[in-house]
């Protein structure tokens, strides 16, 4: 089941998100200043694409993928994530998706996260507010959305989202970004500019034993009585006689 804030079409009675918001149990924070979690997201070689597997400094995969071009940057430091092309409104991206790898390449996996801070900005001119979505896909499945999350043009803004009772995300999603003309005419398929300062928390899921399956009860059964029988049997005796 998703969970969201329903927001409504008209500019009036649209609810904004715009400070630190709570929605079944996941927090999203607003801040002026990034907080570094376990993991900082770096570049790892690859420059642009549709899919860009950034690296973490702690030698993990992570997946950024959306609709339209990307292009990576930064070296050893933290990756900033934009868009390509020319124009201020063709050089962005208007959804984009970070999702753990699983193992491969060498690299170990992970099922997902228990928090992401990160700093996204959207692609506007002057100091305009935008709003978007913010979808967390939930690794036991559902999703939780932030509707009408606000977010500015001046890059000064960062963002952290945690669960409190420490459930795994599979992938976070950021799309469906909007804004108003002078005459409060709302303005849809707006792009965002760029994504940076990323880190994460990886997780796995925790792994619980099976349940032997009726025929391995009944090999286990068999096995156990046959060595009890065993230690019951008695000894035998061997006597001597002597002429």
């Amino acid at each position: 089941m998703a969970f969201s804030i329903t927001a409504s079409s008209s500019a009036m009675a649209t609810t904004f998100i715009t400070s630190t918001t709570t929605i079944n149990g996941v927090t999203l924070n607003f801040g002026p200043n990034p907080t570094n979690l376990s993991d900082k997201i770096k570049g790892n070689g690859v420059t642009s694409g549709t899919s860009l597997p950034l690296i973490t400094d702690s030698g993990y995969l992570v997946d950024f993928s959306s609709p339209n071009q990307l292009k990576q940057s930064g070296g050893a430091g933290f990756a900033t994530v934009s868009g390509t092309g020319n124009g201020a409104n063709s050089a962005g991206f208007s959804s984009l998706t970070i999702d753990p790898r699983g193992s491969s390449a060498g690299y170990t996996g992970f099922d997902g996260f228990t928090a992401i801070n990160f700093g996204l900005d959207s692609l506007g001119r002057g100091n305009n507010t935008y709003y978007g979505d913010v979808v967390l896909n939930l690794l036991s499945g559902g999703s939780i959305t932030f509707q009408n999350v606000a977010f500015q043009t001046n890059g000064n803004q960062h963002f952290g989202i945690s669960s409190n009772d420490s459930r795994i995300f599979s992938s976070i999603e950021f799309e469906n970004l909007f804004s108003f003309d002078k005459n409060g005419n709302k303005l849809a398929a707006q792009k965002f500019d760029s994504l940076k300062q990323v880190s994460i928390n990886l997780a796995n899921a925790p792994v619980t034993p099976g349940v032997p399956e009726p025929a391995t009860w009944t090999m286990m059964i068999i096995g156990f009585g046959a060595v009890g029988g065993v230690m019951r049997k008695r000894k035998v005796k061997t006597s001597v006689s002597y002429s």
